[in-house]
């Protein structure tokens, strides 16, 4: 397809409600995802990624009720084991790796609306027990920002000499295996993770947890640490997953059921699937299809855009995918 017919569908495709965009695409099921809500500034997660206001995502819970039907796990999990019918417009909504902030903001406002949620729980965090790498990376950012001449410290980590952005770029990339570098860089900085932990508790603790499933909402398992699953074996994967499910299954008395993969479910091989068979699982690959039937893609809401726009933009790519260039399902080896 050329660059100006291309442009044009876009700009026919852009003027549909998103209703007709959900009919052309045939799509069924939608899965929103967040990490946290909060009106405030949050140093840990703020300089990696827009957190959604409590208004916005106000906003974007109206959306949904709106032009979609709201369903839970169960739901999802009995259209698969048992072949139900799920609405031809419907959601759920999830939210990953445990900040506290699901159960202070996000919490409230479910209830409200009366709608049920899933809570994928990163194990290791459980109880501000440990500190996730990215929220390091993202404190050593705040603190890079405030204080200018730190960027000579991060530039002899990393053997370069480079702007503040493009250390800032560096730091977002950051990978598990980089975690002693940020170590090292608090150090310098006088940050220290175990005081952080303790005065601002950013993780769920058990009791929480505990209060979410009492009130009707459903948890599932987001790995141990929070690994780059595509960067395990996939005897690894298994291990980490069923350790992780295993502990919640002890914090929540119950099964666990569902299982989101951390960063995304890139690469991930049909064994590990086969060693889940009864877990649904989830990936980050927006609306695309997957060849694994119990494995089902999710969209990132912590955006600029408003809900529609995010809801267009998501929309006009599937439909580019699926009836253009022809590659909307995930194949796995």
């Amino acid at each position: 397809m050329n660059d100006l017919l291309r442009d044009s569908v876009m700009y026919f495709l852009n003027l549909l409600d998103v209703r007709l965009l959900h009919g052309l695409t045939n799509s069924k099921l939608i899965l929103p995802y967040y990490h946290l809500v909060s009106d405030s500034y949050l140093p840990h997660v703020s300089p990696l990624f827009e957190v959604r206001s409590i208004q916005d995502f106000r906003r974007d819970i109206n959306f949904f009720l709106k032009n979609y039907a709201p369903i839970s796990l169960l739901d999802i999990s009995n259209s698969i084991f048992k072949n139900t019918k799920l609405p031809s417009r419907c959601f759920h909504l999830t939210f990953d790796d445990g900040y506290v902030e699901m159960y202070k903001n996000i919490l409230p406002i479910l209830s409200e609306f009366n709608l049920s949620a899933t809570f994928f729980i990163t194990t290791s965090f459980v109880g501000n027990n440990s500190l996730f790498y990215k929220n390091k990376a993202a404190l050593i950012i705040d603190y890079l920002l405030k204080n200018k001449k730190f960027n000579d410290s991060v530039n002899s980590v990393f053997l370069k000499e480079n702007s503040i952005e493009d250390n800032i770029f560096m730091l977002k990339r950051c990978k598990i295996e980089h975690e002693p570098l940020l170590d090292y860089l608090s150090k310098i900085a006088e940050i220290d993770w175990f005081d952080f932990l303790r005065d601002v508790g950013p993780y769920l603790d058990k009791e929480q947890i505990g209060e979410i499933v009492s009130m009707g909402h459903t948890i599932g398992g987001h790995s141990t640490r929070h690994q780059l699953y595509c960067d395990l074996s996939t005897d690894q994967q298994i291990s980490d997953a069923k350790e992780c499910l295993d502990y919640l299954e002890f914090v929540c008395g119950s099964s666990i059921t569902a299982f989101s993969f951390p960063f995304g479910d890139w690469d991930i091989k049909k064994d590990f699937f086969l060693a889940f068979e009864r877990i649904i699982t989830f990936g980050t690959n927006d609306m695309k299809e997957d060849f694994i039937q119990t494995n089902f893609q999710r969209f990132w809401m912590e955006t600029s855009d408003d809900v529609k726009q995010r809801l267009k933009k998501l929309y006009i790519d599937k439909f580019l995918r699926k009836y253009i260039a022809h590659n909307d399902v995930i194949i796995r080896a």
